[in-house]
């Protein structure tokens, strides 16, 4: 026999959690997560698992350089220090005193290193290659064999290998000595008709991307010619749309890939694995950026206990959370308002940190995420839900919604809604984090879709929405 309802209403609890589910390619409508990280937490004695969406850290100024672009960034771990590529100066460490001067102002720089009987950082910008030593003495490679305008250079057992620019050819350095080249020491790409645009290292394997396919090749140590062979066995139709998202995590690459008969999506290799990791509302956005989505840019960094890929693209910050495998947004504060993040180059330096390089101002910030609010400003969380109707589409009259989240110490949440697919949102109402946020007598509805957004300089972390409603009128 049912028991008997207590209350002359329905209690429903609604987690928060999701992927943005666009139906267009703006984020006008449907879900949206801005600023937080999801959190997966099960209990090991009754396997229940509780979700939550936990605002990100903020990026605070942690060392000024000089005005102008930002080209790359690395953390050497042999010398403990940062190597800024600022328009076309190169600085090592917090010193305003450039190391090198480059003959290129724009553009991406890679660095890539060599560990062994010398250790070295080897820097392209597209146009030369340097070595920088454990003294920061820089050195230009400047043999005649070297190819022209090398490009992501690879390191694997003591060779350099780069792509000639605008070919399907991958040079190698003499073995152990970056300046030194040999006009013969390079094999193409020949698996499929396409020039190659990227290299990095996968476990023992030099990966070449070319604009649509991947090709691995391993060292066979070959008596002449480029030591190289390649793998045919993990070939794949699938290249590089954005050759600056190529960005790598322990055993895992990922990169924004595209083949010639379909739309850009987010790729990984896990080891030898491919596996495609973005859904179809990610791919709208990228097919969104139209010719924009070939100046995107990716990185992959470790916040508050999360692998996160950070793929800006030309107006909007896509998060891809590898350990929970959902995409959020990350925005900066511009006068309020939502903006793509001003960053994009990240490393992670001493104790942990994680740095990155601004696009302009020559300043590095560190990612903190034991604080609350940017050094551009308050961060701007916003949260959208789908539109809720409780199985039905009857009249409902909704009499209290409270938002199931931490405590704290300080702090507010608004809260607005919508009844017309998000074309108008009421007036807000304000939500307390110190007492128990909640509102009630929040009138009728058949459809509704409900927006949180916090700004305040404290922690915030929310699991869901629980509403008291009845359910009346057909």
């Amino acid at each position: 026999m049912k028991a008997a309802k207590v209350y002359d209403y329905d209690t429903e609890r609604v987690p928060l959690i999701g992927n943005p589910t666009n139906r267009l390619t703006l984020a006008t409508k449907d879900q949206v997560f801005i600023n937080v990280i999801p959190e997966t937490i099960k209990n090991p004695a009754t396997e229940k698992v509780s979700i939550f969406l936990n605002k990100r850290g903020a990026f605070e100024t942690h060392t000024t350089l000089v005005t102008g672009e930002g080209r790359g960034l690395y953390y050497w771990t042999r010398t403990a220090k940062t190597y800024t590529v600022i328009a076309n100066k190169l600085y090592a460490g917090s010193s305003t005193t450039a190391i090198h001067t480059l003959a290129t102002s724009t553009g991406t720089c890679f660095f890539t290193e060599v560990s062994g009987g010398t250790d070295y950082l080897v820097l392209s910008d597209g146009t030369d290659m340097v070595v920088i030593d454990t003294s920061d003495v820089v050195t230009d490679i400047s043999d005649a064999d070297m190819p022209a305008g090398p490009t992501a250079p690879a390191t694997l057992d003591g060779y350099i290998f780069v792509v000639k620019s605008g070919t399907d050819e991958i040079y190698s350095s003499d073995v152990n000595i970056a300046t030194a080249w040999t006009s013969t020491s390079f094999l193409s790409a020949e698996m499929y008709a396409d020039n190659l645009v990227s290299l990095i290292r996968q476990v023992n394997y030099v990966v070449a991307f070319g604009t649509y396919s991947v090709e691995f090749y391993y060292d066979n140590a070959n008596a002449t010619g480029s030591p190289l062979k390649r793998a045919d066995t993990v070939a794949m139709k699938v290249g590089l749309a954005a050759r600056d998202t190529l960005a790598q995590v322990d055993r895992r690459i990922l990169f924004v890939g595209q083949s010639q008969n379909g739309e850009p999506s987010v790729w990984q290799f896990n080891s030898l694995t491919p596996e495609k990791i973005s859904n179809e509302f990610i791919d709208k956005i990228l097919t969104n950026e139209g010719s924009n989505l070939t100046t995107a840019k990716g990185r992959i960094i470790q916040h508050k206990g999360h692998a996160l890929y950070i793929v800006n693209l030309n107006a909007r910050t896509l998060v891809y959370d590898l350990d929970e495998k959902i995409w959020t947004e990350w925005s900066t504060n511009s006068a309020g308002a939502h903006a793509v993040l001003p960053y994009n180059f990240f490393v992670q330096g001493a104790n942990n940190t994680i740095l990155c390089l601004h696009n302009t101002d020559g300043k590095l910030y560190v990612l903190n995420p034991a604080t609350f609010t940017d050094t551009a400003g308050a961060i701007l969380v916003k949260i959208v839900t789908g539109k809720l109707d409780f199985g039905n589409t009857h009249q409902k009259r909704l009499f209290r919604v409270e938002l199931i989240a931490d405590a704290q110490t300080s702090g507010t949440v608004s809260i607005d809604w919508t009844d017309d697919d998000y074309v108008t949102f009421q007036t807000a109402r304000t939500l307390d984090l110190v007492t128990r946020p909640y509102t009630k007598s929040c009138g009728s509805f058949r459809r509704r879709a409900f927006r949180l957004q916090h700004s305040t300089n404290a922690a915030f972390r929310a699991e869901a929405l629980e509403f008291d409603y009845s359910d009346g009128i057909h």
